[in-house]
């Protein structure tokens, strides 16, 4: 199956999510896979393509491919809008969506898509029904 993944984590980088979707995307690959992970690209980060997978003991067996985010504050709407762009060139079999808004949009362009969420998505931890 061919997978993209679309994640909202900056790689490389130390945090617990980024870490979680480097091992995720090795995982899915490992399954036989075919898995692309859109991560975010933002200017004058320190990302060095080929020691990425080095960097967090990964296999080097997927693709990484990286969306301009820009910081600003409509920042996540532009790297959305990057990712669809790019997701209907590569007509994936699937997305799994870490991000919210690129779920949305892939839906609504007609992909099958899961998405991975670690809180309501509306951000009030105290509205969560289990």
């Amino acid at each position: 199956m061919n997978i993209v993944f679309l994640s909202f984590s900056q790689i490389p980088s130390t945090t617990a999510n980024s870490i979680n979707v480097m091992k995720m995307a090795e995982a899915f690959s490992n399954c036989g896979h075919e898995l692309l992970l859109l991560a975010t690209h933002i200017i004058g980060d320190n990302y060095n393509k080929t020691n990425v997978f080095k960097y967090y003991g990964v296999k080097n067996n997927f693709s990484i491919v990286r969306k301009y985010y820009p910081d600003i504050t409509l920042g996540w709407f532009i790297y959305g809008i990057n990712c669809i762009r790019y997701i209907i060139k590569v007509k994936p079999d699937l997305i799994y969506s870490r991000d919210t808004f690129g779920a949305y949009l892939s839906v609504l362009f007609g992909f099958k898509t899961m998405f991975e969420c670690h809180s309501p998505a509306d951000g009030k931890r105290d509205k969560m029904i289990c």
